[in-house]
C-alpha cells in the first residue's frame, strides 16, 4: 500500500504539472491573441477615423461651396431686385411727360411690350411755360401682371422661396 500511495501521488503531481503547463501555454496563446486583437482594433479604429476625417473634410468643402453658391445667388437676386426697382422707377417716370408751352402730344408709349395710349389732360396754371401730361395705359392694354413692380416684401418672399427651394435637400440629390 505505501508503494501504491506513492505512485498515485506521483501521478497526481504529474497531472497537476501537466495541467499547469497546459494552462500556462493557453495563457500565453490568449495573451498573444489579445495583443493581436488590440492591434487590429487600433488599426480598424485608425482606418475608420481616417475615413471619418476624410468624409468630414468632404462635407466641409461641400458646405463651403454651398454657402458660397448661396451667397452668390443671394447677391444675384438682390442685384436683380435692384434692377427691377430701377426699371419700375424708370417706367413710372416714363408715364409722366413734361411738355413745354402746353403743346398737345399724342403718341404710343411702350410699357413692357404693351402699347399704352397717351392721354393729355388740361392742367390749370402753367408754371414756367410747362404743363404736365399724364401717360395712362388704355384699359384694354393693361400690362401683364409680371411687368408691374411688386412690393419689396413680395419680392423678398419670392427671393427667399427661390433660395430655400434651390438649397432644399430634395434639390441637392
Amino acid at each position: 500500500e505505501p508503494k501504491q500511495q506513492q505512485q498515485q501521488q506521483q501521478q497526481q503531481h504529474r497531472l497537476r504539472e501537466d495541467v499547469v503547463a497546459q494552462l500556462q501555454m493557453d495563457n500565453s496563446i490568449l495573451k498573444l491573441q489579445l495583443e493581436e486583437a488590440k492591434e487590429s482594433k487600433e488599426s480598424i479604429q485608425k482606418m475608420f477615423q481616417s475615413r471619418l476625417d476624410e468624409q468630414f473634410r468632404e462635407l466641409a468643402q461641400r458646405d463651403d461651396l454651398a454657402k458660397k453658391q448661396r451667397q452668390e445667388m443671394i447677391t444675384a437676386l438682390m442685384e436683380n431686385e435692384m434692377l427691377r426697382n430701377e426699371l419700375a422707377g424708370l417706367l413710372d417716370k416714363g408715364r409722366t411727360t413734361q411738355i413745354g408751352d402746353g403743346a398737345h402730344i399724342d403718341h404710343p408709349f411702350e410699357e413692357s411690350g404693351t402699347a399704352a395710349a397717351v392721354t393729355t389732360t388740361a392742367i390749370k396754371g402753367f408754371r414756367n411755360g410747362t404743363a404736365k401730361k399724364q401717360c395712362m395705359p388704355h384699359p384694354s392694354h393693361s400690362p401683364p401682371s409680371w411687368s408691374r413692380p411688386r412690393p419689396s416684401t413680395t419680392t423678398k418672399t419670392f427671393v427667399q422661396f427661390t433660395i430655400d427651394r434651390w438649397f432644399s435637400p430634395r434639390c441637392q440629390k
